[in-house]
């Protein structure tokens, strides 16, 4: 089972990551760029600006790279020749697994990405 899993990882595994790549860089840009159009009292309202326009697309980029694939395996008729090998049961709950892990990825690293860099900003900006 767990072979199977990392099996399903490996096939998500790039358009995961260039997701989460595009997304934090997307998200420190849109933070920085922000800050210095806004008057904040506080440093995090930079990143709560920053993440506000891009946190209404999150679950469109969460969906992209797993159902890109879901489409191909159907497409090939991928699950007809695995279901003689494995239950459809255990094959869709390691699918499922493979996918929320994915979204997780996509959607937690950028925040913290995002978060840690405001933080960090905003210690520059006290210490100037």
């Amino acid at each position: 089972m767990l072979r199977l899993l990392k099996l399903e990882l490996g096939k998500i595994f790039k358009p995961v990551i260039t997701t989460t790549a595009i997304l934090t860089v997307l998200t420190c840009i849109l933070t920085c760029v922000l800050q210095r159009d806004y008057t904040v009292y506080f440093h995090i309202d930079a990143w709560e600006i920053g993440t506000e326009y891009i946190a209404l697309l999150f679950p469109l980029f969460v969906t992209i790279p797993v159902c890109w694939q879901l489409y191909y395996e159907r497409r090939d008729r991928f699950i007809v020749y695995t279901l003689s090998r494995i239950s459809r049961q255990k094959y869709l709950s390691i699918k499922w697994a493979a996918c929320a892990l994915s979204g997780f990825c996509i959607l937690f690293i950028p925040y913290v990405m995002s978060v840690s860099y405001t933080h960090l900003r905003a210690h520059e900006t006290l210490s100037d």
